[in-house]
C-alpha cells in the first residue's frame, strides 16, 4: 500500500509525554518531527527509543515555525499535525484513507485530563467558519490544498494560531466530518499553557474571516 499521510509532530519540552505520543504512531506513515530547541531531553528520549529524523531547531522559533516546517518538508497526499502530548487513535483510517479525496477532514476526538482520571468523548463537532469547534489533532489536510493556497500558520500570534489556520483552510474549502471514528485523544495537564479571555481573542480571529 502506498502511503499517503505524514504524522507532524511538534515537541518542546515534552519529555514526560513524547514516549506516548510516539509510540501511538502507526509504522505505516511517514513521520515529521521538529523540536523548537527543547531545554529538557525530550531529543534524547527521541533518539533513544525512535528511527525518526528530527529536525532539531537550534533557537527557539514557536509552535507556529515548526507546522510551517512541517508543511513544507512534508511530500505525502494528507497531513496530520500532533503536539508532543498528544495520542493518535487512528488504526481505522489505514482503510478509509485509500477513499479520501477532499481537502479538509474533521473527526470526533476524546479529550482527557490523566492527572484527574477524566476522559471525555467530544463529538458535537461543528463545521462551519461561525461555530467551528474542533482541534487540529482532529484533522486530516490535504498538502497539496494547503501549499496551493499558501495556508500558513501565523508566527505573529502567540497563542491560538492553530485556529487562525482552521478558519483559513476553511475560507478555501468546506470540511468533511467523518462521524464514529475517534481520531486522537487530546491530554490536558496541569503544566500546559492556559489562555485567558481565550473566548474574546477567537471572536476576533473569527471575525477576521467573516468579513
Amino acid at each position: 500500500m502506498v502511503n499517503r499521510l505524514t504524522i507532524g509532530v511538534t515537541s518542546y519540552n515534552k519529555s514526560k509525554y513524547i514516549k506516548d505520543c510516539l509510540e501511538s504512531i502507526p509504522d505505516w506513515v511517514d513521520v515529521i518531527i521538529v523540536d523548537d530547541s527543547s531545554t529538557d531531553n525530550t531529543v534524547d528520549i527521541i533518539e533513544q527509543y525512535y528511527d525518526y529524523n528530527i529536525i532539531k531547531l537550534p533557537i527557539n522559533k514557536n509552535v507556529s515555525f515548526c507546522r510551517n516546517l512541517i508543511i513544507d518538508k512534508c511530500n505525502t497526499e494528507y497531513l496530520i499535525f500532533l503536539d508532543g502530548d498528544d495520542i493518535l487513535m487512528i488504526d481505522q483510517i489505514r482503510t478509509i484513507i485509500q477513499t479520501f479525496d477532499k481537502n479538509i477532514y474533521i473527526f470526533p476526538y476524546y479529550v482527557s485530563y490523566p492527572e484527574q482520571n477524566k476522559f471525555f468523548k467530544y463529538s458535537n463537532i461543528r463545521n462551519d467558519i461561525r461555530n467551528i469547534n474542533c482541534i487540529l489533532a482532529s484533522m486530516i489536510f490535504n498538502v497539496e490544498f494547503i501549499k496551493k493556497n499558501k495556508i500558513l500558520f501565523d508566527t505573529n500570534l502567540q497563542n491560538l494560531e492553530d485556529f487562525d489556520f482552521i478558519l483559513q483552510c476553511l475560507t478555501f474549502d468546506k470540511p468533511n466530518y467523518i462521524k464514529d471514528l475517534y481520531i486522537c485523544n487530546y491530554r490536558k495537564f496541569s503544566d500546559g499553557k492556559r489562555l485567558k479571555n481565550s473566548f474574546k481573542i477567537k471572536t476576533i480571529i473569527r471575525d477576521k474571516y467573516l468579513k
